[in-house]
């Protein structure tokens, strides 16, 4: 198994994030960037699935109870396991979401797999996309 280490998604959706949140004179820049960010997002997952690697995105939004803590880190721990098999894998983490990055000839049975065990352990407003990128941005953290 080979971790993947560059994670060319978090840093993009961090500084799309922070543009969301910048307003003023330099709304056209902002926009502009923010439009630049969009295009580098698509282009990076594109060039990922070339390569066989999928994706998934679990979104669950702030941990301010204990309970949603423990649920992350039995669905962190699950992920884990469920990831082993698989010849390559990556898994980034932010504060409101995670996204597993897996390949090889499993990798869709791997990802089904997760969603499953994140179906069974959403407290009710996780939400799961098939993508390296949050569909809710602005409320994934």
């Amino acid at each position: 198994m080979s971790t993947l280490h560059y994670d060319p998604y978090t840093w993009r959706l961090d500084e799309l994030r922070n543009l969301h949140q910048l307003t003023g004179r330099h709304r056209d820049a902002v926009h502009t960037r923010g439009q630049e960010l969009d295009a580098e997002l698509v282009v990076a997952e594109a060039e990922e699935l070339a390569h066989g690697r999928r994706h998934l995105t679990i979104e669950h939004g702030p941990t301010d109870d204990v309970l949603d803590c423990d649920r992350l880190v039995e669905l962190t721990d699950a992920i884990d396991t469920l990831t082993a098999v698989a010849p390559v894998r990556r898994i980034a983490r932010t504060a409101g979401h995670l996204t597993v990055t897996v390949a090889g000839h499993d990798a869709s049975l791997v990802l089904a797999a997760i969603a499953e065990q994140a179906a069974l352990l959403n407290p009710g407003h996780w939400h799961l996309t098939p993508s390296a990128r949050p569909a809710h941005l602005d409320d994934a953290g």
